[in-house]
């Protein structure tokens, strides 16, 4: 079995990264990584790199982890690992309306720049993007039913597109998206 390259991206606080990095730590220690739905065992030593870029006031640094892998453990065909644990989430942990809407601006560039560039968009982004477009449709006070039943549907074709690995009809379903948000906007800012 051939692993994919699999890319993720997010923008998240320092207490998040920390809190990721300390789960990192204790998954490394119990000799399991979990990359979404993908587990790896790593075997052997790691290497670690870090490169911090100075700019002016600002800069950028970057932590590369690799390892070899032992086992390695796929989603299967429904998009879930064997043995994986459902995700379970608290029913208080819905986050902040502008951090989805955020996250979901991020994702569709992204999305886009890969559309435009003829490929597939990341799969994993574009799974969380479509849960994220189902979940702004939860907020009570920025929509109305009817606006959000319309982006639900639009987001069911990005889905089906996606799942097909159909090009032209995530160019389409991205659009349709597009164009469900700015009407709801046109109505609700």
């Amino acid at each position: 079995m051939g692993l994919k390259k699999r890319t993720s991206s997010n923008s998240i606080t320092c207490g998040e990264l920390a809190a990721w990095l300390r789960r990192f730590a204790d998954e490394l220690d119990a000799g399991q990584l979990s990359f979404g739905h993908t587990v790896i065992e790593p075997n052997g030593e790691v290497e670690l790199e870090s490169v911090i870029k100075p700019r002016s006031a600002k800069g950028s640094w970057k932590l590369t982890i690799t390892g070899r892998c032992g086992a390695v453990s796929e989603p299967d065909e429904d998009g879930v690992a064997p043995d994986s644990p459902e995700p379970q989430l608290k029913p208080d942990s819905k986050p902040r309306y502008k951090k989805v809407k955020k996250r979901m601006q991020k994702a569709l560039k992204r999305i886009r720049s890969d559309l435009s560039a003829d490929e597939l968009p990341d799969i994993e982004l574009a799974r969380a993007f479509h849960a994220d477009c189902l979940a702004i449709t939860t907020y009570h006070g920025k929509g109305d039913a009817e606006e959000y039943e319309l982006f639900r549907q639009a987001a069911a074709q990005f889905a089906a597109a996606l799942d097909a690995g159909d090009l032209t009809g995530l160019r389409d379903a991205v659009a349709s998206l597009n164009d469900r948000k700015k009407i709801c906007h046109a109505k609700f800012k």
